[in-house]
């Protein structure tokens, strides 16, 4: 919404939009940013460093897949223990071709090009340098985090994806989620 406004003799429009282009969406507003206990601030990583992030595409059809899962699952229901294959899951969850454009296409504009995809194609991995990730999201900052022999590079501040994305991506990895600690596995023996 905009507005006009005379001050000192001089006309500014002013402009307030809670959602705009160049502020962005946050995508995670309930992600926890806390650095695990463990790890330790290192640092900023070099710019040209790479960082690997992983896209959740918008799927489609959630509510039929919902509704399929209930089925399947109900002992009265006629499709009972009939699960999909990973193929036919794939091709009813698969985001849309305007989705898939979308996105690819804003990744490409960054030079972004190191992509790899699961089959079901609503997941995107990418590598890009530290300040391309920087670029693409805003409000990000990547800083690299050591604990043991383990390093690796986060953000600990909230991302944005620009609003034009917001129908296509609902959320992005590898920016604030740290390795869970590998637990050992005692064998119980029997007697």
């Amino acid at each position: 919404m905009a507005g006009i406004h005379w001050f000192g003799g001089g006309l500014f429009l002013l402009v307030a939009c809670c959602r705009s282009s160049v502020l962005g969406v946050f995508l995670e507003p309930d992600q926890s940013l806390s650095i695990p206990e463990g790890w330790t601030h290192a640092g900023r990583p070099d710019a040209s460093d790479e960082v690997t992030l992983t896209f959740a595409l918008k799927q489609q059809r959630i509510d039929m897949l919902k509704e399929l899962v209930e089925r399947v699952s109900d002992p009265d229901s006629p499709i009972y223990g009939r699960h999909l294959s990973l193929q036919e899951l794939g091709s009813m969850i698969k985001p849309s071709n305007n989705t898939l454009s979308t996105v690819r296409s804003w990744l490409e504009r960054y030079g972004i090009e190191d992509c790899r995809t699961v089959q079901t194609q609503d997941f995107l991995q990418c590598s890009m340098p530290v300040r391309t990730a920087e670029k693409l999201l805003p409000g990000s900052e990547f800083n690299r985090y050591v604990k043991g022999s383990q390093s690796v590079v986060r953000s600990p501040v909230p991302y944005k994806i620009y609003e034009e994305l917001a129908d296509h991506i609902d959320f992005v990895g590898g920016l604030h989620r740290f390795p869970l600690e590998k637990k050992a596995l005692t064998q119980i023996g029997r007697a």
